[in-house]
């Protein structure tokens, strides 16, 4: 039962930061607008970042490497899905 655990943990972690990161992106923080201060490579690796520590976080507090299993999945999945062409 701790495996399922896990992996819905991770997954629900990499959706909640996931929307996160789209809804400032939606508010206006993008780099065509006056407010942005970094450009979005920059904020996509302060969300890479705030990302593997929310997830180092989880890892502690539950003992379950079954989360930082599903987190290098998750990443992987966001990686092959950027750089899929379609035709």
């Amino acid at each position: 039962m701790r495996f399922g655990f896990g992996i819905y943990i991770a997954w629900t972690t990499a959706a909640s930061i996931l929307n996160v990161a789209q809804a400032l992106y939606k508010w206006g923080l993008n780099e065509r607008t006056e407010h942005m201060v970094w450009t979005e490579v920059g904020w996509s690796i302060l969300v890479l970042f705030i990302s593997i520590l929310i997830y180092a976080f989880l890892i502690i507090r539950h003992k379950d490497p079954i989360i930082g299993l599903t987190a290098i999945w998750v990443y992987v999945a966001i990686i092959y899905k950027q750089h899929v062409v379609y035709i």
